[in-house]
Order: structure tokens, then sequence, then C-alpha cells
């Protein structure tokens, strides 16, 4: 189908150099306030050392050399071009593993409350099946021929049959929808108490929540998968009997990874919108009634404890984009309220004594 191939090079290109700009302004607004943190460390893993560059570069090298293509041309290297199509699926569920990893420590900083523990509890476990399940798959992909070059055309050996390797693509896509949706509705319920207006609740929760959209393309993606199980083939995921599926399900692959970096790397650019007017409330925080003083009511007297500070003039960091977004829990404490009256009355002039300074 040279219309899913004529597809790779447009969509390939388009989410790598929005990547590349999501990426670099997340570490630009996290660096300028020295607030780096392991999530970063993991969105810039996913996104250009074993992730979506290698991924997406190497389905173009495979596209050029002609994987997939009916009609042949001179310039095709079919062994090279199986050889790196092969390869990228490898690389391909490694990605979307350390991509998941990178949404899922953003919540977990952010569930660094007392009363949020089962949620951070939550999100280990899930961590912990992600990453072997994740693992799991890359080594059986890895394993599909023995030795791998066979599945590329070089050597000879025995081969995993299509339907073990489309079962276990579909084993990877039901944990990978589940996992985006956990991760997309959690922001609800953590959000839940945040002291924000409701505009920059919503706002906020969208963007934390926004990976579930790439559960979207997984979903797609399963049909093709479904096909390639139903399809007799012991020559790799590259073998001419299935490669038209799998190219089909490759291309959404790169939009679910895509869209998995790109709503990571909006969760920590909020400051940057407070460049933008409309969106300056949300990058302030958007706490309601920010113009009063602090004070405390107790009966019928006001009580000021200290001078009176407008919250307007606090000072908050920008560079921990996600910073006091989670209301943190009140702690009830015991407080001692102690009077002091100081009183005088007027002395006998008479029996006054001057004294000589």
């Amino acid at each position: 189908m040279s219309s899913v191939r004529d597809a790779y090079y447009p969509i390939g290109i388009t989410f790598m150099v929005v990547n590349a700009v999501a990426v670099g302004l997340r570490f630009w607004a996290r660096g300028i306030k020295s607030a780096v943190g392991y999530d970063d460390t993991a969105m810039a893993v996913s996104f250009a050392k074993i992730g979506f560059v290698i991924f997406v570069a190497f389905e173009l090298v495979a596209i050029d050399n002609g994987i997939g293509a009916t009609t042949m041309e001179p310039s095709f290297d079919l062994i090279k071009a199986a050889k790196f199509f092969t390869i990228a699926q490898i690389v391909y569920i490694l990605t979307t593993g350390i991509s998941k990893l990178g949404v899922v420590l953003v919540l977990y900083r952010l569930s660094d409350r007392s009363d949020l523990k089962h949620i951070r509890l939550v999100l280990i476990i899930s961590m912990v099946i992600v990453t072997l399940w994740c693992f799991a798959t890359a080594l059986l992909y890895a394993l599909q021929c023995r030795p791998l070059s066979v599945a590329w055309g070089v050597g000879e050996g025995t081969c995993i049959s299509s339907t073990v390797l489309g079962n276990a693509g579909i084993a990877l896509s039901a944990q990978d929808v589940a996992a985006s949706w956990l991760y997309g509705l959690l922001p609800v319920y953590m959000l839940r108490k945040a002291q924000l207006r409701m505009k920059v609740k919503i706002t906020v929760m969208f963007l934390l929540g926004l990976g579930a959209v790439s559960s979207v393309a997984t979903i797609i993606r399963l049909k093709f998968v479904v096909e390639v199980t139903r399809i007799q083939a012991d020559g790799g995921l590259a073998s001419a009997s299935i490669i038209q599926k799998t190219l089909e399900a490759t291309i959404y692959s790169i939009l679910e990874i895509g869209l998995s970096i790109l709503a990571a790397a909006l969760t920590a650019l909020r400051p940057l919108l407070k460049k933008v007017p409309c969106f300056s409330d949300i990058s302030s925080g958007g706490y309601s009634g920010s113009k009063a003083l602090v004070s405390s009511r107790s009966g019928n007297r006001d009580h000021i404890k200290g001078p009176p500070i407008r919250l307007d003039d606090m000072h908050t960091s920008a560079g921990d984009s996600e910073e006091n977004i989670v209301a943190p829990r009140r702690v009830m404490g015991i407080k001692k309220d102690q009077r002091i009256e100081v009183g005088y009355e007027p002395r006998d002039p008479s029996k006054v004594q001057r004294q000589q300074w």
C-alpha cells in the first residue's frame, strides 16, 4: 500500500519537530529555575536516547529501502529495510514504556500529600507492571527469530509464528490503553480539592490527562494487530505475508508515542502561559480571591496574624510548573492563646521622689 508508505514521512517528521520543540520548552521552563527532575530525565530518554527519534528514524530508513513496496526500484535494499523495520518494533516497545513512566512520574511528584499515599501506591504498582510488561514483550520480539537476522532474511533458523507475536501485541495494547486511562483520570481525583478556579482546574486536568488521547491511536491499531494474528506466517514481523498489516499498525504506533510525549511535555509549560494574556491566571495559579488579605476570624473578633499580606505579593516558584497544583493538606494543631493586660494608676505627686540623673 503506497498510501501507507507515503504517510510515514509527513507523520514522522511532524511529530519529531513538534515534540522536539515541546520537550525543549519543557527543559527551558524547568531549567531556568533549576527545577529539572527525574520525570524530565525520563522524558528526554523516551524522546531522544532510547526512543521516539530512533524509532521514527529506523522506520523512515526502512521506507526508503522499500519495505512494503509493491513496485521494486533499483535503489531498494529489502534486507536492510526488513532489518531496520524489525529493530524499530523493539525500540517502539521500549519507548512506549519509558514514555508512560514519564507521565506517571509527573503524577507521582504531584501526589506527595499525606492523604494521597494510596495514589502513590497505585502509581508505584502501575510503574512496575508497565516496566515488566514492556520488557517481557520487547524480549519476545527480540527473540522472534533465532538468530534474529533470520527475520530480515539472513541465515537460517526458526521464528515464532505471527499468531504469537500478534497476541503479544494485543496484550501490550490492552496494557497501554489501561495505563493511559488510569493516568488520564487520576488528575481528576487528585485535583478535586485543589484551590484553583474552575477554569484553571479544568485546564490543568486537561493537560495532565491529555495522555489518554494517545490510547485512541492504540485502539485503532488493535484492528491491524488482530488481523496479524489470523495470518499464519513464520518469518518475523517483516515477512511478506504480514508486512502490509504491520506497516498500517506502525503508523498508529508513531501517533501513539508522539501524542504521549507531547502530553507529558505540555504539563510543564504552564509558566510560559503567563506570556499569553488570556492564560496569565493559569500560570499564576488562579486562586480565587487573590486580592484578599490573609487573616482569620474567630467569634466576633478579627485576629490578624502578622502584617497583612496580599496573596498576589507572595512569592512562588515558576520553575517547578506543577508545584502547588494540588492543595496541601491542612494539619490540625493545638493553639495556645495567651493574653496580657497592662494598666496604671496615677500616683500622689507629693509622694514622688525626685532623682537627679
